[in-house]
């Protein structure tokens, strides 16, 4: 398998992990206005906070290093593009001092 298969055959499973945490957070979900969803149960979260490192780890273990490393970059930048993507716009006015 090549590496960028076996990269992206590990991500699909972490992305699938990665949007039920980030949906029914609970510091966020606090911070939304009659918010309709609730949090997650703390033994889920932990479940699949358990279970997101796993693909990486059958990585590892299969010696796909290469794989390894991208799995990881492309899991921290889906995670960090689905926080920006949820997060609410930001209410402080403009600092004069910047512009």
């Amino acid at each position: 398998m090549s590496t960028l298969a076996a990269s992206l055959l590990a991500l699909l499973p972490s992305a699938v992990v990665l949007v039920p945490l980030a949906l029914r957070d609970p510091k966020r979900l606090r911070n939304l206005p009659d918010s309709p969803r609730a949090p997650l149960p703390p033994g889920t979260r932990r479940l699949l906070g358990a279970l997101l490192p796993l693909p990486g780890l059958a990585l590892g273990l299969a010696g796909q290093w290469p794989a390894l490393l991208i799995w990881l970059g492309a899991s921290c930048s889906f995670g960090w593009a689905l926080t920006q993507w949820l997060a609410p716009g930001s209410a402080a006015p403009p600092d004069p001092e910047f512009d």
